[in-house]
């Protein structure tokens, strides 16, 4: 299937629906690679002159709703339904004057365009790098009451997934979405009602950890007692070290990472549990981890539940299980993949090689 642009990124595959999701800063792709269909998902454009926010990492969450992290924001996207005369014009379109366009006589790829409803949780003082999702769970309506009622009743889809930022360190967040009621979902052309979004963070890997600078005065910004010594970076000195990758299983109980040693030639790989403490609601010490910033509809924001972390939030508590040397930087390990189920371990190396661990 021909493309046009050449930086669109594969995020995700939905095998049951046989879509391949395709990500730009601004807007997402889905290739159906059955009927050859390309929807093009325009969201929210973003200012020049704000903070570069790339998508990192995107998984489906349903057929319509797609969970996104970017680099400085948690995204819960939601497909709208698209006007039957909006989709008989685009249908109509096909990619003819693209230099990659398939032979005259042949069918191109259909085209089509919709708008999604987007729910973005803003995290500041994070960059993040790379991400690793489980698999989402869906949690249906009861029908102890009828087939009608769990029509009128509202879904929940859970899922969770560990991200890391270079200097930061690592973070396992758990996202919890409430769907409209399948009658509602199933409407026809009409918006379905406002989904509930729930983001918490759920333990970290604290590395360097953000300061606070003193007041400026008269435009410098000078140490002064009680603040200690401050890094040119806006961060604490930390550990001296960062993450370079990170995988989380399907069912998310279990992950790993890679850590190096800044100015170290050991790059070690770190294996935990993912164990949830639940925490009741309302406790004391509750702070929040970034700000919710609405969800957007091209109109205008209506405010969401922030990402927030209870003092009970959890620590990862990773143990060593391999460690190598790289001297000139091409036995770092750049790519890891885990099997929750047998402990397998894959590592791939900047050089292309492969490795294995667990295997007898």
């Amino acid at each position: 299937m021909p493309i046009a642009s050449p930086v669109l990124c594969l995020r995700a595959i939905n095998p049951e629906q046989a879509l391949l999701l395709l990500s730009l800063p601004s807007t997402f792709h889905l290739l159906n690679w059955e009927t050859k269909q390309r929807t093009v998902v325009h969201m929210l454009s973003e200012e020049e002159e704000e903070l570069w926010n790339g998508v990192v990492g995107a998984t489906f969450l349903t057929s319509r709703h797609i969970l996104v992290l970017k680099a400085h924001s948690i995204e819960v996207c939601t497909l709208l339904d698209v006007e039957n005369a909006n989709q008989e014009q685009s249908q109509s379109r096909r990619v003819e004057h693209s230099p990659n366009s398939v032979p005259v006589g042949l069918p191109g790829p259909v085209e089509r365009h919709m708008c999604a409803v987007v729910h973005s949780h803003y995290l500041p003082s994070t960059t993040f790098r790379g991400v690793s999702f489980a698999q989402p769970f869906i949690h249906r309506p009861s029908h102890h009451a009828g087939a009608s009622s769990s029509q009128l009743e509202p879904s929940q889809v859970s899922t969770s997934f560990l991200a890391f930022d270079v200097l930061r360190g690592l973070f396992h967040f758990s996202v919890s979405v409430t769907l409209p009621p399948p009658s509602e979902m199933h409407s026809g052309r009409d918006a379905p009602t406002p989904i509930d979004v729930h983001i918490e963070l759920l333990a970290s890997h604290n590395m360097a950890l953000p300061i606070s600078l003193p007041p400026p005065v008269d435009g410098i910004t000078t140490p002064t007692e009680g603040f200690g010594t401050f890094s040119r970076s806006g961060f604490s000195q930390g550990t001296r070290g960062f993450v370079s990758s990170c995988a989380l299983g399907p069912a998310g109980k279990r992950g790993v990472w890679v850590e190096r040693r800044r100015g170290a030639v050991r790059r070690v790989v770190y294996a935990f549990d993912a164990v949830r403490q639940n925490a009741p609601d309302n406790v004391p010490g509750e702070e929040y981890f970034g700000s919710a910033i609405g969800e957007t509809t091209g109109g205008g924001k209506m405010p969401v539940k922030p990402v927030h972390t209870s003092g009970r939030a959890g620590t990862i508590k990773g143990h060593e299980v391999y460690e190598v040397n790289s001297y000139d930087l091409r036995d770092d390990i750049t790519h890891i993949a885990f099997a929750e189920a047998t402990g397998l371990i894959a590592l791939g190396t900047r050089k292309g090689d492969i490795r294995v661990l667990g295997r007898t």
